[in-house]
């Protein structure tokens, strides 16, 4: 007849002989334990960085519905759903499209509803610049009157060369010899 083990050798297996690996099993078991806590750690750190990105994400969504930001900064389109998030604007599809033309060092463009990992610098520039309006008193400080500010339907000739004149040239911007505001006025030039 055999000797049948009891209920804490079932469980914890057999007992280690004298000067069996008691100290290695000991460390094994450490080594575990760490693992799952640092794993635990990376899993949790994961989401609050999700978590960071969702806080962020809904307060771009939230800017962009604010009173200044209803319109394109570029055509005054309505209900803009894109960010040029390095230069702190609002921007419509057909605005973003020509954006995106400009390489990411002039403009880095996001959709707002389409992408959700918006990060806390990003949401600071577009706080920064407060809003379109507030934004294009510096973008379109003096507009010559050779440019007018495109409308929603204009086409992408004139509207790529106003969105570089604005954005890579800055010829809009304030200099000593145009120091007074002249705002771009809507429609074609006279």
């Amino acid at each position: 007849q055999g000797i049948v083990p009891s209920e804490k050798e079932q469980k914890e297996g057999p007992p280690q002989a004298i000067g069996g690996d008691v100290g290695g099993e000991r460390q094994g078991k450490k080594q575990q334990q760490q693992q799952q806590q640092h794993s635990s750690a990376t899993t949790q750190e994961a989401c609050d960085g999700e978590d960071e990105f969702k806080k962020n994400h809904k307060r771009a969504i939230a800017l962009m519905k604010a009173p200044g930001n209803r319109h394109c900064a570029d055509c005054n389109a309505a209900k803009p759903t894109w960010a040029s998030v390095n230069l702190g604007v609002f921007i419509c599809t057909k605005c973003a499209g020509v954006h995106r033309s400009l390489g990411v060092h002039v403009s880095f463009v996001q959709s707002v509803n389409l992408d959700t990992k918006w990060k806390p610098e990003w949401v600071e520039k577009l706080i920064e610049k407060q809003c379109n309006l507030h934004a294009n008193t510096e973008y379109e400080f003096y507009v010559p009157p050779e440019y007018y500010k495109p409308d929603p339907n204009e086409g992408r000739t004139y509207r790529e060369m106003y969105i570089k004149a604005k954005y890579v040239s800055r010829t809009f911007q304030k200099t000593t010899e145009h120091n007074h505001r002249r705002p771009a006025a809507p429609g074609h030039p006279m």
